[in-house]
């Protein structure tokens, strides 16, 4: 089994890789619904992304991934978090994020949403 500490650093690590340009100005961008909503679409329809592809998505659309996935590494970094299978994170690295780990952010996205929202008090 794997654990949650090693899908929580490839999060991490991804994050860091596609949004290293990640402006003031964007992280600025207020919660959109119809954004986050977008991209659970998106994570829910592709067999992956890539860090390019997060880059180049438009501005609010790139500001809900960030904000999922920075969901997901906080999330994670809860304790006693069940293990994961050990192929899960197959075909995932810094630089792109495979199916598994996109249907699983997908699957458990009202939790997130929730926590997103009371972290940030929307």
């Amino acid at each position: 089994m794997l654990s949650a500490e090693f899908v929580r650093d490839t999060l991490y690590n991804f994050t860091m890789y596609a949004f290293s340009d990640f402006n003031a100005d964007t992280k600025r961008t207020p919660f959109k619904q119809k954004a986050w909503n977008s991209v659970l679409e998106m994570l829910e329809t592709e067999s992956f992304i890539t860090a390019e592809e997060a880059t180049m998505l438009p501005k609010k659309k790139k500001k809900a991934l960030h904000d999922i996935i920075i969901a997901y590494i906080t999330f994670l970094s809860l304790p006693d978090w069940p293990p994961f299978p050990q192929d899960f994170l197959d075909g995932s690295s810094e630089r792109k994020l495979n199916t598994p780990i996109l249907r699983y952010m997908r699957t458990h996205s009202d939790q997130i949403l929730d926590y997103y929202r009371q972290a940030h008090g929307y």
